[in-house]
């Protein structure tokens, strides 16, 4: 679908790129409720300017908890300083990042996207960047769901703390009951109850206009299920696979898990999946959410314990390790990443994620070697205290002396 009524932020984020150009750097906060097209106008930017800037892209993903420096870490596989940085290193990252937005030949744009999700060490990384960028040729975009932000959430308070003429900040609403009509009427919907249903949120939109011969679903999950239903049973059973994967899926591990690749192209066709880079994706993140739920508790185990054994095979990041080793009621496989991504975390100061994780692997110390629950201790003595939750410090801190 094309982007409808976004003409306005999509030239605030032109003007923060002339800006750039001229080298005054802007920091633009993108927000809005989910499936209501921030993915979609970046996207469109992105289009629009690519070939006249670098492009830095990166994502925090709904895992168990989040990846440490999980966005810089995208960033990097696409070569250039930041490809040279340790996974771990939080300050490289920062230096690496404003080595490429110092550049002059061209502006440079880096993206994190759903920072709602965002590790400690990764909002370190925008904090400190944010700060200087008014004197760079760069522009640093911030997208997140403003329904996710509590108080306590980090997010919040770095949000409230960026003030000043070089942040721009893009709230997107919903759709006009006028322009959901007619797009209903175009596609020889009865406007009304598609203007009621949907609410003006443009991906339930988009999944009604693509099904019109159906009934007019009265949620995403009804829209997302009909449109599923539409389906061979042998890719609504392939697209259940790749649901319990909260991100992009790469070629080798969709060749891992499934016997026939060729099974998904009802579902590209149908547009529920996208294909880029020889990566595969669920259009949204609404959308794989829905399927995820669908599948019976125990499929999804099962489910996630293939992906399990093909990531460890692979070697991937701990904290992937870790969120379908939950996923697969796999104690034994929990506690042993979990160790090994609290000592990452803790590496990159990444004092919410390193207490998370020290206590995964802590719930299930009986699977542990008594060594590697007490650094598991001492990661959680030392993220907690930083956190300022001082009696739980000094209770692990205890328990790792003992």
């Amino acid at each position: 679908m094309e982007l409808l009524e976004r003409d306005t932020q999509l030239q605030a984020l032109h003007v923060a790129f002339d800006r750039a150009g001229d080298g005054r750097g802007s920091v633009v906060l993108v927000s809005g409720e989910a499936g209501v097209g921030k993915t979609s106008l970046i996207r469109a930017f992105v289009r629009q300017v690519g070939d006249r800037a670098g492009i830095f892209i990166g994502a925090s993903d709904d895992l168990v908890t989040p990846r440490t420096l999980g966005p810089f870490r995208d960033m990097g596989r696409h070569g250039g300083v930041l490809a040279r940085v340790g996974p771990k290193d939080r300050d490289g990252f920062i230096d690496a990042l404003l080595t490429e937005m110092s550049a002059p030949r061209r502006p440079t744009v880096v993206i994190v996207e759903d920072a709602h999700w965002a590790d400690d060490a990764s909002l370190d990384v925008v904090h400190y960047v944010a700060r200087r960028i008014e004197a760079l040729p760069a522009m640093l975009v911030v997208s997140y769901r403003d329904e996710e932000l509590s108080r306590e959430n980090r997010l919040h308070r770095l949000i409230g703390a960026l003030t000043g003429p070089a942040v721009v900040r893009i709230e997107l609403r919903e759709l006009s009951d006028q322009t959901v009509a007619r797009l209903a009427t175009e596609a020889g919907l009865q406007p009304g109850p598609v203007v009621a249903a949907v609410c003006g949120n443009p991906f339930h939109l988009t999944e009604v206009l693509a099904a019109p011969d159906l009934p007019v679903p009265v949620s995403v999950r009804h829209a997302v299920l009909a449109r599923l239903d539409q389906l061979p049973e042998a890719c609504r059973a392939a697209l259940g696979e790749l649901a319990v994967i909260p991100t992009e899926v790469e070629d080798w591990l969709v060749a891992a898990l499934l016997d026939d690749a060729t099974v998904l192209d009802p579902a590209e066709r149908l547009r529920m999946l996208v294909v880029r880079r020889g990566r595969v994706q669920f259009r949204h993140e609404l959308a794989r959410r829905v399927v995820e739920r669908s599948i019976p508790r125990s499929c999804r185990a099962e489910h996630h314990r293939a992906v399990l054994a093909a990531l460890a095979a692979a070697r991937a990041e701990a904290p992937w390790l870790v969120h379908h080793a939950v996923g697969a009621g796999d104690d034994v496989a929990a506690a042993r990443y979990a160790a090994v991504a609290a000592a990452e975390a803790a590496a990159a100061d990444g004092h919410r994620e390193a207490a998370a994780f020290a206590g995964l692997a802590l719930e299930r110390a009986t699977l542990l070697d008594p060594g590697v629950v007490a650094r598991c201790d001492g990661f959680a003595a030392w993220a907690l205290y930083f956190l300022n939750r001082f009696q739980e410090a000094a209770e692990h801190a205890d328990r790792a002396v003992a």
